[in-house]
């Protein structure tokens, strides 16, 4: 069985408040959050939910640097990437084909 948890940083322009944090520990498919000063810290399985999803619950103000901003392209890529092989079924079991 894969495993399909991911570990994604992003850089706030605020930080969230704790009631805000304690909906996101309750939120399906996150398996831990943090904030140290203005940096969110997330493991989450990517079956569940996706980055985009979990920022627009928490309502977060994401910094705007050109690395926060590749960083976050990068994640939503490889979120939707790894969702998408996660339902996929293999066709070959390396078994030699039937005469």
């Amino acid at each position: 069985m894969a495993n399909f948890l991911v570990k994604r940083s992003l850089k706030l322009n605020t930080a969230l408040c704790q009631d805000t944090l304690q909906e996101l520990k309750d939120f399906p498919g996150i398996q831990q959050i943090q904030l140290s000063e203005h940096t969110l810290y997330l493991v989450y399985d990517v079956r569940k939910t996706q980055l985009k999803t979990i920022l627009e619950a928490a309502n977060a103000n994401v910094k705007s640097s050109r690395w926060n901003k590749l960083k976050q392209h990068y994640y939503q890529f490889t979120d939707t990437n790894l969702a998408q092989a996660s339902g996929h079924t293999p066709s070959c079991c390396n078994k030699a084909p039937r005469a």
